[in-house]
């Protein structure tokens, strides 16, 4: 299938730096008590510092993110055996989400990352690490400050000559939704698709699961929408708000805000169906 494979070659956010760590280790859980990155002290022998690039960015665009070690005692350099001797594993810890992203496990370390955020907010951030269920050292949080002011997800209308392609936005947070976006431009009307990565699943199956998450996703950025499921003017409203219209598409649903019309589609291909949601300007 050339479209996904066009998104995977382009994902875009995809940046972490896998290192092989040749111990073992006794405990990968990353359960703790999450109450906010207070910077607690018990590591022994290694502390861990933790970085974001930036304090804020939009929605979809890349945040970069490492970590650093050194001796509590501030005496010489640390090994990976050094840090494996003080943790069995270390996570990164985004609060309001109730998520995680694993940094070390027993076969690998990983201390630079990426990550976009799909949805605007407040982000309280920071690295726990862990010696079997204990939490031993929390880094002091970071706050991050994500907002939504682009005319449509990442982009603005005006950005947009139909050349970029597929471009994906990895969420290390959850792996089972994953997103992309597809500049286009049909006949002078300029437009965005937003679909969801097919990891190995079956098609059809995949597609119902897209058409749920993308449908609970543009819910939860841009509200209930305008005109939803099973609406008897979904029709009518999809053929004359937009200037463009993919072949074989049915419209799902329509949301609207100032500065784009959006619907999501079930289309069909050859008795394949896909589903992404496809935006234009607000007229």
């Amino acid at each position: 299938m050339k479209w996904l494979n066009d998104i995977l070659r382009t994902a875009a956010c995809a940046g972490v730096m896998m290192l092989p760590v040749l111990f073992s280790a006794c405990s990968d859980s990353d359960d703790s008590n999450d109450d906010g990155g207070d910077g607690t002290t018990d590591s022994g022998l290694v502390k861990i510092a933790y970085t974001a690039d930036r304090p804020s960015e939009n929605i979809f665009g890349q945040m970069n993110f490492g970590v650093t070690f050194a001796r509590s005692d501030g005496d010489g350099s640390v090994s990976m055996a050094d840090v494996r001797e003080s943790y069995d594993s270390i996570v990164w810890k985004v609060e309001e989400t109730g998520r995680s992203f694993k940094l070390m496990d027993n076969v690998r370390m990983t201390m630079q990352w990426s990550h976009c955020f799909y949805l605007p907010g407040s982000y309280t951030t920071y690295v726990v690490g862990y010696k079997g269920d204990r939490e031993k050292f929390r880094t002091e949080s970071v706050a991050l400050k994500v907002t939504d002011n682009n005319d449509f997800l990442c982009w603005n209308w005006n950005e947009i000559t139909g050349n970029e392609g597929n471009t994906g936005y990895e969420n290390v947070l959850d792996g089972g939704f994953q997103l992309s976006v597809n500049t286009v431009m049909n006949g002078g009307v300029t437009g965005a698709e937003l679909m969801m990565w097919n990891d190995g699943h079956d098609d059809n199956v995949f597609y119902d699961t897209s058409v749920n998450a993308l449908y609970a996703y543009l819910t939860q950025l841009y509200g209930a929408p305008l005109i939803d499921r099973g609406s008897t003017d979904l029709q009518d409203a999809y053929a004359g708000q937009f200037a463009y219209h993919h072949e074989g598409a049915t419209p799902l649903a329509l949301w609207q805000t100032a500065k784009a019309r959006i619907v999501l589609l079930c289309i069909d291909r050859d008795g394949m169906k896909l589903c992404r949601a496809y935006a234009e300007p607000a007229r």
